[in-house]
């Protein structure tokens, strides 16, 4: 798996030939929502744009939450991502600059995201979200109980413990709940029973929280992470222990009544010492450090841990189907080698059944994978970011493409077989070079398969790469070209034999290479850009044709051909057609309820082609434009 980086750069779809002429790039930007901070509560405009591979790489996620196996949430640092069928996809309903680092799915319609000293709050599923403050902050743990009434730690500069605080409006008002200070925990089994934790004590509300109770001591005297309620009287506790040589001591305890705690989980390390509450003599926990830590039910829970010290980090799951009495540890989790918060916290895991389960992995500290189970942690996979392609696509028929570069690998190769609803990487191109910039031009001419098994593509290093196997194997075709910073080259075929390879901003001036036997060989020619050197490739009458199409619809990337009668010009928000060589064009506009401004368009037959949005994701026609479906972002 791939190790996302947290930003790269894409060059720019407007005008691509051009600025691939002048060496540009263009940073993928946030689609922001106004600035929340410090307002009155107001509607934020929800975003509708689903957001790609690249651009979850600018964002640090921290929690996620579902409310049934359809509907879930993940938050991060400016984005709230929203699923409505079970994480096929996920869209962007929120982007700015809150930082927010936890989420509660009360209803598949009410839903709570909040930061140090702002929530979010939606009653429609995630369509309009109101910004509201905590002026009692910053929030340490947020539990809403009903659309009105919720309760929150507030701290006063310490992270882990604060004074409890009560709203019954919704958040826009609240007050402290006198009595409990220190509080590091809270959680409620339904809108009458609750526990929250200080510092050396439990107390219990039976009643909403108007009085609370103390029911017995801490069994930790201290430490308490995190309380999950499963019941009026089954209540689960974490507790944190010390840390050392990248290692930290927990336990889990479980009570059955509500007042007494029983030790079911822990670890002791030698770095981080014994297991805090006298768990020692408890099932051994995974990992050498906590993380995240979840409740089902009365007898199902899960506890992740991490191995800090294991090279990048080793994460592992443990399942309980019985109350804590046995656990049940997993093999490490494939390609997720860390956890975003060793504090324990359960906001980067969430289980809606004992068997779907999701959790947030970090990779090398960066957290913005999202990973699900479906068979109750034995088994995971990456649900998103899903692989897509990064840098462009080139299909040879309607089902077979290969496409170039993904989040933090620009060399990659992938490909699909069901007409890009998947990709897998099959190859890479051995790149040696350190641009300074991303060498590849204009995404739709980096790649170009002339059949299932020979192509060609363009490396970060902006030279010519070969492969005749299908993309597992690749060799630079020696063109004696040495790499120079902010060096592009765009590659392209009019046909399976003749074909173009052209390099800008070379020593300040292009350099092109023609070849007319499908790339066996190449040879030098005449300096020109990329368009001159496919109105050279193509049959004189569409090359006018296509020319005047150009002028007329203002299009962006010169013209792409399937065959000797197909061929199309992109404009930014649609494209021109032609099936016929060029004597008539027809021009298709993209509908308003996908993305505008197309990265990549291309056909391979007059009625099947595919468009990639600057969103990342790809769509897919069979009536030559006039219906697209969605098979990919």
């Amino acid at each position: 798996m791939s190790i996302y980086k947290k930003r790269f750069t894409l060059i720019g779809t407007a005008c691509m030939v051009c600025s691939a002429l002048l060496g540009q790039t263009m940073v993928i930007p946030h689609i922001s929502s106004p600035d929340v901070r410090g307002e009155a509560a107001r509607p934020i405009t929800v975003i509708q744009a689903s957001l790609s591979n690249s651009g979850l790489t600018q964002y640090t996620l921290h929690a996620v939450a579902f409310a049934n196996v359809e509907r879930g949430w993940v938050v991060g640092n400016g984005v709230i991502l929203g699923t409505t069928n079970g994480g096929s996809r996920f869209t962007a309903q929120y982007r700015g600059s809150l930082d927010l680092f936890g989420v509660q799915a009360h209803s598949a319609q009410d839903v709570v995201a909040y930061g140090l000293h702002e929530l979010l709050k939606t009653s429609d599923g995630g369509r309009t979200w109101t910004s509201l403050r905590m002026p009692y902050g910053p929030i340490i743990q947020m539990d809403f109980t009903s659309r009105t009434t919720g309760f929150a730690i507030g701290g006063n500069g310490n992270n882990f413990v604060g004074n409890l605080y009560v709203t019954k409006d919704g958040g826009n008002a609240w007050r402290r709940v006198p009595g409990l200070r220190q509080v590091m925990a809270l959680t409620f089994a339904n809108a009458r029973v609750g526990w929250a934790s200080t510092y050396h004590w439990i107390y219990r509300t039976e009643n909403g929280g108007s009085t609370w109770t103390r029911v017995t001591r801490t069994p930790t005297n201290g430490s308490v992470r995190r309380m999950d309620a499963t019941g009026a009287h089954h209540v689960w506790l974490l507790s944190i222990g010390a840390s050392g040589m990248s290692q930290t001591s927990y336990s889990v305890f479980a009570s059955v009544d509500g007042v007494h705690f029983k030790p079911v989980l822990g670890v002791s390390t030698a770095g981080a010492g014994p297991a805090p509450g006298d768990a020692i003599h408890a099932a051994q926990g995974p990992g050498t450090s906590p993380g995240p830590f979840v409740a089902v039910s009365d007898r199902v829970a899960y506890m992740a841990g991490e191995c800090e010290a294991c090279g990048a980090g080793i994460t592992m799951f443990a399942r309980t189907s019985d109350g804590g009495r046995t656990w049940t540890e997993y093999p490490p989790i494939p390609d997720l080698p860390g956890l975003p918060n060793s504090s324990g916290s359960g906001s980067a895991a969430a289980f809606p059944t004992a068997s779907d389960g999701w959790l947030i992995g970090d990779m090398v500290g960066i957290s913005h994978q999202l990973y699900h189970t479906t068979d109750g942690g034995r088994h995971w996979s990456q649900a998103y970011p899903k692989i897509t392609p990064a840098n462009g696509f080139s299909f040879v028929n309607r089902a077979v493409g290969f496409g170039l570069g993904v989040p933090g690998h620009a060399n990659d190769v992938v490909k699909t077989t069901d007409g890009g609803a998947a990709w897998q990487v099959v190859g890479r191109l051995p790149v040696t070079a350190a641009p300074q910039f991303h060498g590849g031009s204009a995404a739709p001419w980096t790649i170009h398969f002339v059949s299932a098994r020979r192509g060609f593509a363009v490396g970060s290093d902006a030279l010519l790469y070969g492969t005749v196997d299908g993309g597992r194997i690749w060799r630079r075709i020696p063109l004696r070209i040495r790499h120079y910073p902010y060096m592009y080259g765009s590659v392209w075929f009019a046909n399976a034999h003749a074909g173009a390879f052209v390099v800008t901003g070379y020593n300040n001036a292009p350099r092109r290479f023609l070849t007319t036997n499908g790339g066996q060989t190449w040879q030098t020619a005449t300096p020109v850009n990329l368009q001159v050197a496919q109105s050279e490739m193509l049959p004189p009458s569409l090359a006018r044709a296509a020319s005047i199409q150009i002028q007329r619809t203002n299009g962006q990337d010169g013209v792409g051909t399937a065959g000797s009668q197909v061929a199309w010009v992109t404009a930014m928000d649609g494209f021109s057609l032609t099936t016929n060589g060029g004597d008539t064009w027809k021009t298709v506009k993209f509908p308003q309820n996908i993305a505008n401004q197309p990265e990549i368009i291309q056909f391979t037959s007059s009625r099947d082609g595919y468009v990639q949005f600057w969103d990342g994701s790809i769509y897919r026609t069979v009536d030559g434009g006039r219906k697209w479906t969605l098979v990919a972002e």
